[in-house]
């Protein structure tokens, strides 16, 4: 299966392909991701203040794709620390980078993890410090749900989590995933058609 380009957390790609392994839930992980980066750029879009100033530590592949627009129509700036060039690239060419703040300046901190865990995210050694320090909401999408903490990646927690099924403290995003059981490949997924708004 083709992972969307918006997805590309390798906690992520490494879930989808255990689950695309399972016939009965190949069709409902197709049918999650027609309607994942919208639901989440809905939900994200719900957790910023208009004319904010936005931090983005560390953006990958979902805010590249869902932040610009989003800064753009709350007539939003967004200061950049790390991530992905695309990213940077994206919130560029939208007209919505901020290059002259400092991190001081900004409203609300975002962050853009590669895994969620039950005690909030997990974030590369190298992102950890500022992380811990500002306490950002986390963008990422429920495929990035995992109870293992890889040695790769470090155990950080985040104020908010944003995603597909909403906006969630960490510790209420965990009950809330245990409704999605298509994390465990025994039991039959629920459709999602019902419970995310489609454009």
């Amino acid at each position: 299966m083709q992972i969307p380009p918006e997805f590309s957390s390798p906690i992520l790609q490494e879930n989808t392909s255990k689950i695309y392994k399972d016939r009965m839930l190949k069709g409902a992980l197709i049918r999650h991701f027609a309607n994942a980066l919208y639901s989440i750029a809905y939900n994200l879009e719900q957790a910023i203040p208009k004319g904010s100033t936005i931090c983005a530590f560390y953006p990958k592949t979902i805010l590249q794709h869902i932040l610009p627009k989003i800064a753009q129509q709350k007539n939003c700036k967004v200061i950049v620390i790390g991530g992905e060039k695309e990213a940077t690239q994206a919130l560029l060419e939208a007209g919505v980078l901020n290059k002259y703040s400092c991190l001081e300046d900004a409203d609300i901190f975002l962050t853009e993890p590669d895994g969620l865990t039950t005690n909030g995210i997990l974030a590369r050694p190298e992102e950890t410090k500022l992380l811990h320090q500002y306490n950002p909401m986390a963008v990422a999408s429920i495929l990035q749900w995992t109870t293992t903490l890889p040695a790769t990646h470090d155990q950080v927690h985040a104020a908010k989590i944003i995603s597909e099924i909403g906006i969630h403290t960490p510790e209420n995003f965990k009950e809330e995933i245990n409704v999605f059981s298509w994390l465990k490949p025994s039991i039959p997924y629920p459709t999602l058609q019902s419970q995310i708004a489609t454009p």
